[in-house]
Order: structure tokens, then sequence, then C-alpha cells
């Protein structure tokens, strides 16, 4: 097959997830009349209009996002549910469609949700190969789509976010929908939003202020990734952000990783922002429990 393409497009599609735009062939010195023949002979598949792949790959959801966003021009980007998927959000709802955002222009291929907004440098990046809103700016789109539950479950569970960040990306679009879930989901109402990290952090501090041994950060068990182990003591510790805010599949998500590791001999002790707060000699009394007296 590469035998048919010309390197220069091959190494394109390595770097692209096997995608590529026929604008970017045109840029490279490759004809028109190539392009066409490619397709013709079947070593190229059209996934929207300008817009190819690779024939033989079989394409991950990175090529299909990539795709999208190649299709609606140069200054497009991938968001909402899409970017949630792509920043590996958990508890984001099942969208088949695939979303993008860009700044004017009204083109919409099928089978793409395309939504218009300006967006400043500072709120787009690239991430796994695909330019996309940042986890901010993506949770800023998400209050405008998504019941507050929903997003409060985005929020806590496995993505790490900075409510300074989000608060600013807020601000940028002051007239968008979902302003007062944003505002009850960053502080407003007392529901501070806690980055995962931050709680990581302060639960690491008690542990080691405490005296105890220095857990595993992030340490994947049973194929999934935990806040903190302790492999001697076979203990693993999550950390909660309002986990009463989560929707019943999330919950039920993390009843399921509890079983694994059950099942494979680990014990399990969850802990909510709230106690990490105010109840800093609890936590640090069920870890002892749990790990036994470090000094004997």
């Amino acid at each position: 097959m590469e035998q048919e393409l010309p390197t220069r497009v091959v190494r394109l599609a390595e770097a692209q997830h096997g995608v590529f735009a026929r604008a970017q062939l045109l840029g490279l010195g490759i004809p028109a009349s190539t392009i066409d023949s490619r397709m013709q002979r079947g070593a190229l598949r059209r996934l929207y209009r300008g817009v190819y792949a690779l024939a033989h790959l079989a394409l991950r959801d990175e090529a299909h996002w990539l795709a999208a966003v190649l299709a609606c021009g140069a200054e497009a980007v991938l968001s909402h549910t899409s970017a949630a998927r792509l920043w590996r959000m958990a508890s984001v709802p099942v969208d088949s469609t695939v979303h993008v955002t860009v700044p004017h222009g009204d083109r919409r291929p099928p089978g793409l949700t395309v939504h218009r907004a300006a967006l400043t440098r500072v709120d787009v990046t690239v991430h796994r190969g695909v330019p996309t809103t940042t986890p901010a700016r993506t949770i800023v789109d998400l209050a405008a789509v998504v019941p507050y539950r929903t997003l409060r479950a985005i929020a806590d569970h496995g993505v790490r976010l900075d409510a300074g960040a989000v608060r600013r990306a807020a601000a940028r679009s002051p007239n968008r929908r979902g302003r007062a879930a944003l505002a009850r989901l960053v502080g407003d109402d007392g529901s501070t939003l806690r980055s995962r990290s931050g709680l990581e952090r302060q639960l690491r501090r008690l542990a080691l202020g405490a005296g105890l041994p220095a857990p595993l950060v992030n340490h994947r068990i049973a194929g999934d990734e935990h806040d903190f182990a302790w492999p001697d003591h076979r203990l693993v510790v999550e950390v909660d952000g309002h986990a009463y805010h989560a929707p019943r599949g999330a919950r039920e998500r993390d009843h399921e990783r509890n079983v694994r590791l059950v099942l494979a001999g680990w014990r399990v002790l969850r802990f909510t922002d709230t106690q990490l707060d105010r109840d800093h000699e609890r936590v640090v009394a069920a870890l002892r429990a749990a790990i036994g007296d470090p000094s004997g």
C-alpha cells in the first residue's frame, strides 16, 4: 500500500492517526490528479468532503475526531462531549455524534454537530494529536448542554481540573448558557470545585504528617487507576469530591471497581473532600487502622 502512495502522504498519515485533508496534500505538493487517482484505486477512502484516510487502516476514535475537525476548517477544534471523551473525562453522556466548534463560517459536514464560538488561544490546545478545547473550556461548554448532576459527576470522577481555570474560561464567555450551573460548580453555593490533584495532595499530606508510609499515587491495579495504594498493606484509598452528586451510572462503576479490587485481595477506603477538610482525625485514624502501626 505504501508503494501506491507518495512517501510524504504516508508520513503525514502516520502523524495524524491515518487521516488528512485534501488541502494538506496539496500543500505538500501532491497534485490533485494524484489524489483523485489514489481514490479511484482504493488507496484512499473519503471520510468527509476533502478529508481522507488510508484505506487499509482501522481507524481509532482519535482518527474520527481529527477527521471531523479537519472537515470543519483550519480553526476548528473538537468540543463538548467529544472533547470530554478525548480528555477521558468520566461520566460523559453517550453521544454518537462528533461535536466541533468553529469561530465562523457555515460549513456543516453531514453527521457532525457544529457549534459557533469565538475561542481565545488559552481555550484551545492539541491533545493526543487532535485540536481541542482545554479541559476548563470543555466544562464551560458542557454546562450548557448537560444537567448539573452530570456536570458535577464529570468534574468529580477522574478528571483533574483547576477551579480558577474554569472560572476564567467562563468569564471569557459571559453570555453563554449554563452560567448558573458553572457558578454552582465553582463555588457560588459552597460546592467549590476541587481538583482531584488538590484532593490527592491533601490526603498525601495527612498521611505523611501522621507518620504513615508514603503511598503510590495513581497506581494501576486490576486494570484500573486508583488514587492511592499501599501495596505492602493491600490497601487502596479513593478520594471523591461531592460523590453524592454522582449519577447512578457513575456510582455503579465505582462499585464495580471496588468489587474487582476486593476479588484481587485489596481493601478499599473512600473519603470525600468534606472529610478531608473537616475531619482530619477520623481520616488519619482510619488509615492507621487499615495500615497498622508503621513503627511496629
